[in-house]
């Protein structure tokens, strides 16, 4: 019985301390575009906080670069809401992502141009458009039960 009580008391102790594995069936189906939103979401956060400082322009350009590279990527697939558009509504629905995810890529070139020539404060204000963008972008493309980011 006691050491019944240790192994229970141990391996609830080990649950708390132990990190837990993450689980992404309930994040929805993963998809290549999912993978790239994934990556220019991680990238962008980041942007946002560099962009500022002329010190990290360097690494600021490679996230640029990798945001621009991602959107090109998604650009060549379909959202998930798609699906629920009605047929003859979708083909005007996904050339308007293709849309704005070019110009998304455009901003991102301008934000790239501003920071080679070492104007941190355009590239500042013109990562604020583009976060402005990607929310937008959010609502009128993503699904409302994928996760948020």
């Amino acid at each position: 019985m006691k050491r019944l009580l240790l192994s229970t008391l141990a391996a609830t102790c080990l649950a708390f301390v132990l990190p837990a594995t993450p689980t992404f069936a309930a994040d929805g189906p993963e998809s290549e575009m999912g993978e790239s939103m994934d990556k220019i979401s991680g990238a962008f956060r980041r942007v946002r906080r560099l962009v500022t400082n002329a010190e990290n322009n360097a690494q600021t350009l490679e996230l640029l670069a990798t945001i621009r590279t991602e959107a090109a990527a998604a650009t060549k697939h379909t959202p998930l809401l798609a699906a629920e558009i009605p047929e003859a509504a979708r083909p005007k629905f996904v050339e308007d992502f293709k849309k704005r995810m070019t110009e998304f890529i455009a901003m991102v070139e301008k934000t790239e141009a501003a920071v080679k020539a070492g104007d941190n404060v355009t590239a500042a204000a013109l990562v604020s458009e583009l976060a402005g963008m990607q929310k937008a972008g959010h609502a009128d493309f993503r699904k409302k039960d994928e996760k948020k980011g």
